[in-house]
């Protein structure tokens, strides 16, 4: 019997009778005018729910728009994209009369601006709810005959006898209608008024014809004369927070006749909160607000409000969170307290720094490469913390003592060490002193000859000619009948070292 039911509709909808609507100037304040003595009435059936889903060329298809103030039907060129907008309607039936036997049914749609465009009319086959629909998870739907628009100069008209009918018998289950582009040779976009519109009568309805007993009787709403915009009021306490204060921004929009939507935004980081309702009148006062503690530095407030009558208004503020106004404190440290020049060593930098509004930037390296990290990458960093900042951070940078951007030639007499140097900044913005931390640099002695040698571990000179500068009896023997320049440089000072000679071990001193 199902299947019969739902062949003998899709028969009804493949051979639709198209027919003009030639208007029967019906006073829309009232539900019900009686036509003749055979219990012909008409009867408004007005949307419960409506809502628009979009697709921008397969993108962001899952932001619903349910309380947008309006409905569209879309079919546009975009730069790189087609934009594609339908519009969803949901009736209730309750109020028709049992008895009733469905003459016709005219859907009204009320157009923001007027442009005759060609539109398809399709039942839905599943259910949806308003605040929920989306492209994504819009409902499906079979494809329908189209329908044509019935002239009028202010409404969109069409002739859905058909889907009503198997509606209001069962044949259908009643999940609504899905209005769509027609003409896809066109680019085009339509915008309809929606429930949320002040003025009633452009909602969406569908007008029908019956037979039976009389509809039950109905007033609509008054549409309030609203004049004024919203006001907002914004406060803030305490007015000159500090980081561990509890911060009470708070957002208070009025109206005389009903807000509709309300929105309070907050910066650094960007915090939003919103409010809408349905409710026809809305409510003539609503507040939002946020109770907690902010993050040192300028906070922006930002009241966006919305009346029934689409009156909308903003307010703005701000407020600064402000620290103890003291520097952070930093220690750096340096290992190894001493080397040769260029030897390739590692150099090792321990940072350590604190404070109570947290520190959000540290900047460390060895010589130039503190002021100019990304010339010198391998001798310079500067790191960035996000909020919250820590209180305190301890940071070990790690740089090769070769090659490393000296202020001076480190072949010139008076290059004795290696400067490192480190640099903090606190929450509020405060910086500390730049903390310097010296490496001693082993000079060897044959600088003082004249010698451009720098690493002794590979700098040897041949023994006669150590000889020929030092003289016979400042020199040794190193294993490869060469002289170390080490042990050398030992001999000099008059210190006693250890040498490793045919696997016996000799003690020599100056």
């Amino acid at each position: 019997m199902k299947k019969k039911m739902v062949v003998i509709f899709s028969v009804v909808l493949l051979f639709f009778i198209v027919f003009t609507y030639f208007g029967m100037n019906v006073n829309i304040c009232n539900q019900s005018v009686r036509a003749d003595s055979n219990g012909i009435y008409n009867m408004y059936v007005w949307a419960e729910s409506d809502a628009y889903i979009d697709s921008l060329g397969g993108m962001e298809g899952n932001e619903n728009h349910g309380n947008e103030g309006c409905l569209k039907v879309a079919h546009e060129l975009q730069v790189d994209y087609i934009y594609r907008a339908y519009t969803l309607l949901k009736f209730n039936l309750d109020e028709i009369p049992d008895d009733a036997v469905i003459k016709k049914a005219i859907l009204w749609m009320s157009p923001i601006d007027w442009d005759i465009r060609s539109m398809e009319i399709r039942p839905l086959i599943e259910s949806w709810e308003e605040d929920v629909v989306t492209w994504d998870n819009q409902p499906g739907t079979p494809s329908g005959p189209y329908i044509p628009i019935v002239n009028d100069p202010q409404m969109y008209l069409w002739n859905i006898t058909g889907i009503f009918t198997s509606w209001w018998n069962g044949g259908l289950a009643n999940h609504g209608l899905m209005i769509i582009p027609y003409d896809l040779d066109h680019y085009y976009s339509i915008a309809f008024h929606d429930r949320l519109d002040l003025n009633w009568t452009k909602w969406p309805r569908i007008e029908i014809t019956y037979q039976g007993s009389p509809p039950p009787p109905w007033e609509p709403p008054e549409s309030p004369d609203d004049f004024e915009e919203p006001s907002i009021t914004i406060t803030i306490t305490p007015p000159d927070p500090g980081p561990t204060d509890i911060v009470n921004v708070v957002a208070e929009a009025t109206d005389d006749v009903g807000l509709r939507y309300m929105k309070l935004t907050v910066t650094n980081p960007i915090m939003e909160k919103e409010w809408d309702t349905e409710e026809w009148l809305g409510e003539t006062t609503h507040t939002l607000s946020f109770v907690q503690q902010f993050d040192m530095g300028i906070h922006f407030v930002e009241v966006l409000v919305r009346d029934v009558s689409g009156k909308s208004n903003g307010a703005t503020d701000s407020f600064e969170v402000m620290g103890s106004n003291t520097p952070p404190k930093l220690n750096i440290s340096c290992t190894p307290q001493e080397v040769w020049p260029d030897d390739n060593d590692t150099i090792e930098i321990l940072v350590i720094a604190s404070d109570p509004e947290g520190i959000r930037y540290l900047q460390v390296g060895v010589e130039n490469g503190f002021f100019s990290p990304k010339t010198w990458p391998d001798h310079g960093k500067i790191i960035y913390y996000t909020p919250p900042y820590p209180t305190s951070v301890e940071y070990t940078f790690a740089a090769s003592n070769f090659q490393i951007p000296h202020r001076f030639n480190p072949l010139n007499r008076s290059y004795t060490e290696i400067i490192c140097k480190a640099q903090v900044q606190d929450g509020e913005y405060l910086w500390s002193d730049i903390k310097l931390c010296n490496i001693t640099v082993i000079r060897p002695y044959q600088w003082d000859y004249g010698l451009p040698f720098a690493n002794p571990s590979v700098d040897t000179l041949p023994w006669q000619r150590m000889y020929d500068i030092f003289g016979k009896n400042e020199c040794c023997w190193g294993s490869r009948n060469q002289f170390h320049t080490n042990r050398a440089r030992v001999t000099y000072n008059g210190e006693t070292v250890k040498l490793r000679k045919n696997r016996k071990e000799h003690e020599w001193s100056s």
